[in-house]
């Protein structure tokens, strides 16, 4: 999961630029390159899940292939745990997010890394405890 985690991340960044400068998002004071990396949308996270399934697979080497459902609930665990850590960072900067404010654009891009690398380690987990479908005890 961390290197889908890793792929999404890596995938963001050409989209991003994308975004900004092909958009006219650079014209406008109020968006930085930085604060449209940061902001993608919850379908652009689950499209990028799903377009980095196969390349994560084969960098990690993996016999079994990810379902697209599967993978669809990974991006969707890694988001949620992305945008609270983005939200946790900003209440605790003790402003409002400001994209002009470098110190705090910093946090922010930490929190979001890690946010993303904490959905994508804590995936598995949730994982096998809630979805992996359980086979009956054997009868003693």
């Amino acid at each position: 999961m961390l290197t889908l985690a890793l792929c999404m991340v890596v995938i963001n960044i050409p989209v991003s630029l994308v975004v900004y400068f092909v958009f006219g998002l650079n014209h406008s004071r109020t968006d930085t390159l930085l604060s449209v990396m940061l902001s993608p949308s919850a379908i652009l996270f689950l499209i990028y899940a799903l377009v980095c399934m196969p390349f994560a697979r084969r960098l990690a080497q993996e016999q079994r292939r990810l379902r697209p459902l599967e993978t669809l609930a990974a991006g969707a665990m890694m988001y949620i745990v992305y945008y609270l850590s983005i939200s946790i960072a900003v209440q605790a900067s003790g402003h409002n997010a400001d994209v002009h404010d470098g110190k705090q654009m910093a946090g922010l891009s930490a929190a979001a890394l890690l946010g993303t690398f904490a959905g994508a380690a804590l995936y598995p987990l949730l994982f096998r405890r809630l979805w992996m479908p359980r086979r009956p005890r054997p009868p003693r």
